[in-house]
């Protein structure tokens, strides 16, 4: 788990922050980082081409409910249980498309939201925030994984090698060395 991006996120939803946009392409390491963090809290993922997706319940389930980009945000804003994560995948496409109406009904929740315990991530892969919004959500770039993280993942990739096959240790510290700066995908 990167542990500077699950102390983040932590801190945040202590601090009780429910408009967070994270700048990366790494939307799965999110999500894992999510699932081992806050054990209390419900996590949903929305996307334009797959909808809403249970990760983990909250302690009342989300309805069930066809989600396009019109009917996500008041759907949430009636409908979601408390307690919960919502990732918004691509969110910028939908902002972007629907500036007004979007920004206007983001910060419009903001405050029921919190209210609730309820957090919209909003994971985006650049820095795309509508000027609106500036003041409502916070917004984290999140740092490619560290050595730690690295590490996990070769372990994990080579883990149905036969013994050997595994590169020496000091092969292995130069592939992970080689690696950092990429994201999960590209190592």
């Amino acid at each position: 788990m990167d542990l500077k991006l699950a102390n983040e996120l932590s801190s945040l939803f202590r601090a009780n922050v429910p408009l967070i946009n994270l700048v990366t392409y790494e939307e799965d390491r999110v999500v894992r980082t999510l699932e081992l963090l806050e054990s209390r809290l419900g996590i949903y993922t929305w996307d334009l081409a797959d909808g809403m997706k249970v990760i983990r319940e909250a302690g009342t389930p989300m309805p069930k409910k066809e989600l396009t980009s019109d009917s996500l945000l008041p759907f949430l804003a009636d409908q979601a249980p408390a307690g919960c994560v919502v990732v918004l995948k691509d969110f910028h496409h939908t902002w972007n498309a629907k500036k007004g109406p979007v920004t206007r009904k983001l910060r419009n929740m903001a405050a029921g939201l919190r209210a609730k315990n309820q957090f919209l991530v909003m994971i985006t892969p650049m820095r795309d925030l509508p000027v609106e919004l500036k003041d409502d959500v916070l917004v984290v770039d999140v740092p490619p994984p560290g050595v730690a993280d690295l590490a996990a993942l070769f372990e994990e990739v080579t883990s149905k090698l036969p013994r050997e096959q595994l590169p020496r240790k000091e092969v292995r510290e130069k592939l992970i060395q080689s690696a950092l700066g990429l994201t999960t995908t590209q190592a």
